[in-house]
């Protein structure tokens, strides 16, 4: 649904010169709140350096409006809007100049706030200062209790201000191993956690407009606080992570000293230490994927911001109201080589599509592709739909793990309406697929792996799992097999250590049906609605469960994991049509080529036929 915009005529702006409005909000006479909001607006142009400042706020609700005067005429706005002009009207003065999008931009003329939109990235990082206008919870101010609603706003800010620079602190080593054990701090990360679970930071635009600019001042209540510099965010959630970690050493070391030093342990318990720990790290968890969406934003190579955003969307933290916003929405963070000019006359699917073509181009990196098998029916198999995602796909392990598509040289270019042409490698062909695994009955689930497994294997096979089917299964990564702390974001290659370790743990627990099975449903949930396979040259794989028998396997030049795709042929011309990323144990890091060589080889086919032009659609 499109918010409300203002109806009243807006003088064209002269593109060409970078212009913009600003408005200014007019003091009020009478010195209440609830005087109405008199706004008055003026065009400056970027070129010529003026000074403002952003507002940066989440539009909520359409529906719920309130009617303002702008430039003497009545125009509706959200409500949050109205809210956040109503509280920085207190500080209202003659040069305060303000950008609000909902207003400045003629929301009504497509081709203005086309054009507008790729200024996004000007617009934030020239201000002086953007504040960020965090809407204070409806519930706060129903809280039955000792304090008035004023003074539960004094006490938040106080709190989140204290968890904050406790932040900074430790982020500028400040901070004392003390403060991990302080009860003071449990308030203030309760209230922290209030703070970032508002639906400000959930709205994709917000990701842009904070990350350009230079100085954020964040408004939540009665809070006022400042946040300085490009590396803002990295700042923040690398002392989060620290702080975050030596909850776990402090969380561990008690568990230690309750068993082996009880004199020790008894006077901490006297302390409350043994509370404090547990509830600091059950109040911190929640508050960190925020953070983390915009320290990635700053640090990922530009290719991956997108990538970034499509991701964390899936996990509940950026939202957009219009599909296409999911790309416009980050575009201010993307490097000028990825030519895409907004256009909102266009369908969503087109915008995905285009976007998915260009980021390829521009960056040499196919990976995209890892992340268009939920692309719609009426969209090509390759385009990324950046509203939709598999959340069980961990891009980023992906993405630093593999190289299935190393050695081959890199070559893309569109082929026709809605189909491109990639280099790459025929591998093979899958011949026996799996049933689908479920999460549950884990051990009945893995038994069926290991059956399949026993029955397909080229060999005498073991009746315990074997280290190389422990690998197939987990894709030969310790993401789901050990919990990642917070800061993570991938996890690395399993080591003969690693399969060692698990192989003992699931061969006790599969005897042992006592036992809780912790490795052994570890290894199912990754299972979980993925198929194993056989390939034609007896190769072992995993793949989702939309994959099919005779399905081909290919690797792709500059996609780090090797991919299934079904054949057509349209006018004359073979054509396929991706189906899934997938695992195919030995063919994970650039063998592909050599081993495509080999094939031809022993057939007495010229090996430089090794690498094809394939044509997706």
């Amino acid at each position: 649904m499109e918010p409300p915009h203002a109806k009243g005529p807006y003088e064209p702006l002269a593109h060409d010169r970078e212009q913009i409005r600003v408005l200014r909000i007019i003091p009020t006479q009478s010195g209440t709140d609830e005087e109405a909001l008199h706004l008055e607006t003026r065009t400056v142009s970027l070129l010529e350096r003026p000074s403002y400042e952003c507002i940066s706020y989440c539009w909520g609700d359409p529906d719920k409006t309130e009617d303002v005067f702008l430039d003497g005429l009545v125009v509706p706005v959200t409500t949050n809007l109205a809210s956040a002009l109503r509280c920085f009207r207190t500080e209202a003065v003659r040069d305060l100049w303000l950008w609000a999008d909902a207003i400045c931009i003629d929301q009504g003329n497509i081709d203005e706030r086309n054009r507008q939109v790729q200024l996004m990235n000007r617009i934030y990082s020239d201000a002086f200062r953007v504040r960020a206008w965090v809407e204070w919870p409806a519930w706060a101010e129903f809280m039955q209790g000792r304090l008035t609603p004023h003074e539960l706003r004094l006490q938040g800010a106080e709190q989140c201000r204290a968890a904050l620079d406790f932040l900074v602190l430790q982020e500028s080593g400040d901070a004392t191993a003390k403060a991990t054990l302080e009860k003071s701090l449990v308030g203030a990360f309760a209230w922290l956690g209030i703070l970032f679970a508002s639906p400000f930071w959930h709205r994709i635009w917000i990701t842009q407009e904070l990350v350009l600019a230079e100085r954020v001042e964040v408004t939540f209540g009665q809070l006022r606080y400042e946040l300085l510099g490009r590396d803002k965010f990295r700042r923040l959630s690398q002392s989060y992570v620290r702080h975050f970690a030596e909850l776990m050493t402090a969380q561990r070391l008690l568990r230690n000293v309750k068993d082996t030093q009880p004199e020790i342990y008894n006077l901490v318990v006297e302390n409350g230490a043994e509370e404090v720990v547990p509830q600091k790290l059950k109040l911190l968890e929640p508050t960190f994927s925020p953070l983390l969406r915009f320290e990635q934003a700053e640090t990922l190579a530009a290719a991956d911001h997108l990538l970034d955003s499509y991701r964390s969307k899936a996990q509940g933290i950026a939202r957009a109201g219009r599909k296409h916003d999911y790309v416009y929405g980050m575009l201010g963070l993307v490097p000028p080589e990825v030519r895409i000019a907004p256009d909102y006359s266009k369908s969503y699917q087109d915008v995905f599509t285009e976007y998915t073509y260009e980021a390829m181009r521009a960056t040499r990196d196919h990976s995209a592709l890892l992340l268009a098998m939920s692309a719609q029916p009426d969209m090509p198999s390759w385009a990324v739909d950046y509203s939709q995602i598999d959340v069980k796909f961990d891009y980023h392990t992906v993405h630093k793990l593999y190289s299935a598509g190393k050695s081959i040289v890199t070559d893309l270019h569109q082929s026709g309406l809605g189909m491109i042409t990639v280099n790459g490698i025929r591998l093979d062909t899958i011949k026996v697929l799996s049933p689908t695994f479920e999460n549950a009955d884990h051990r009945k689930q893995l038994h069926r792996a290991m059956d399949f497994y026993r029955a397909h294997y080229r060999g005498r096979a073991s009746d315990d799992i074997s280290t190389e089917l422990i690998r197939i299964l987990l894709q030969d990564t310790n993401v789901g097999l050990v919990t990642l702390s917070p800061g993570a974001w991938h996890g690395e290659r399993l080591t003969d250590a690693d399969l060692s370790r698990c192989k003992r743990a699931v061969d006790q627990e599969m005897h042992d049906e006592s036992s809780d099975a912790d490795t052994v449903r570890r290894i199912v949930r990754k299972m979980a609605s993925r198929r194993l396979f056989v390939t034609g040259g007896g190769r072992f794989g995993m793949s989702n469960k939309m994959t099919q028998e005779r399905d081909l396997i290919f690797a792709l030049a500059a996609c780090n994991m090797p991919l299934t795709a079904r054949s057509e042929v349209r006018d004359g011309t073979t054509v396929y049509r991706l189906v899934s990323a997938c695992y195919v144990s030995g063919m994970m890091d650039g063998e592909a080529l050599d081993y495509r060589k080999e094939q031809l080889a022993r057939h007495g086919v010229d090996v430089n036929m090794a690498v094809e032009k394939i044509t997706l659609k």
